[in-house]
């Protein structure tokens, strides 16, 4: 690769990636682009957004265990040997731990914090501040491949369907039991349930039903509204929007009501559950190519870094007063994309090139 296209990698790698069924579900990028842009509007406060970014780290969430989930759809024996642990293992390593690594160096560097607050945080068992979701999301990544030895046991594919969503309802019984502590007093409940959502997200998109009734117009039309619904609900009800609009029309419905993620996540899990299975089933459609436009993709790419970079960016700019929420977003952000763009040139990308290809994308 010359050293031209590897500059320009930032905005040319979105349009090489390839699901293992060699299907471009670039939509999934731009809803990773949508989910970012979601945390930090939340995080800054701007356009109404302040508590949305619930949504949009749900949102990771089911969209890793969509993506991890794909290629052991058909054969989730894949996994089941020393080769294919540790090709998932290793490539789950590349994708988490070296810009999380620096990420957190950075920020314990700016903020002055002891080395124990460091261990805390590379060995994922607590995390502060917006850390916490990436010490869940480690913790899914072990817990994975035990899922998939148990669907490797059940022999037929709608009963696969069947013992994920058996699973799905226990792990949403017991989110309480256990939780990543953010070192600030709260402690954050395990949102296993959400990854296992993005998991039978999966699963429904490769089933043979889906592929034999999803060219029935009926069905294409009305998952297709629907999912335009859910990108619009990801807006309209936020505390903002439900105060300004929803509350005077239907005052004694909405009084102290909060339509958030931490508030009725299984109705947002409901709802992303139709989101990904029409995005990836329908790529013609509204909400498709919406999620499929350049910009969404870039910054789905950018994503990881734009996460854990944005908040150190937030706590500095926030000393300085007169600057409205939008524009504090504005800077947010873009400082947030030029590290980002940074980081994926010197970290993310190396580190990627070492990752097996092999059975397994994204």
């Amino acid at each position: 690769m010359s050293i031209k296209n590897y500059l320009l990698s930032p905005f040319t790698d979105q349009n090489k990636k390839r699901s293992t069924h060699g299907d471009s579900l670039y939509s999934l990028d731009g809803l990773r682009g949508l989910a970012v842009l979601i945390v930090l509007m939340s995080h800054t406060s701007a356009f109404g957004m302040y508590a949305q970014g619930s949504l949009g780290v749900l949102l990771f969430y089911f969209l890793s265990g969509f993506v991890l989930t794909l290629p052991y759809i058909e054969e989730p024996k894949k996994l089941l040997n020393k080769k294919g642990l540790f090709r998932y293992a290793t490539n789950r390593f590349l994708r988490l731990v070296p810009i999380y690594v620096v990420a957190i160096t950075v920020y314990a560097l700016y903020s002055g914090s002891d080395f124990s607050w460091f261990l805390y945080h590379v060995s994922f068992i607590k995390g502060a501040n917006h850390f916490w979701s990436v010490a869940e999301e480690a913790r899914f990544y072990i817990l994975f491949p035990l899922v998939i030895i148990v669907l490797a046991l059940i022999p037929k594919y709608t009963l696969r369907i069947l013992t994920l969503s058996i699973l799905i309802y226990y792990a949403y019984q017991y989110k309480q039991l256990h939780k990543i502590d953010m070192m600030d007093g709260r402690n954050v409940a395990f949102y296993f349930w959400m990854f296992l959502g993005g998991s039978l997200a999966s699963m429904i998109y490769g089933s043979p039903l889906l592929k034999k009734f999803k060219d029935i117009v009926l069905l294409k039309y009305t998952l297709s509204i629907s999912a335009v619904i859910v990108l619009l609900l990801l807006f309209l009800t936020s505390n903002h929007m439900i105060a300004t609009l929803w509350h005077p029309l239907f005052p004694a419905l909405l009084e102290n009501v909060s339509l958030n993620g931490w508030h009725i996540p299984d109705v947002w899990f409901a709802l992303f559950l139709i989101l990904l299975v029409t995005v990836t089933t329908y790529t013609d459609t509204a909400a498709s190519k919406f999620l499929q436009s350049p910009l969404l993709r870039h910054l789905g790419l950018l994503s990881y870094s734009l996460y854990l970079f944005h908040m150190l960016i937030l706590k500095h700019l926030s000393k300085y007063y007169g600057i409205s929420k939008e524009e504090l977003f504005v800077a947010v952000f873009v400082i947030s994309w030029f590290i980002a763009i940074i980081s994926y040139l010197a970290i993310e990308k190396p580190f990627s090139m070492f990752k097996s290809k092999k059975k397994e994308t994204r």
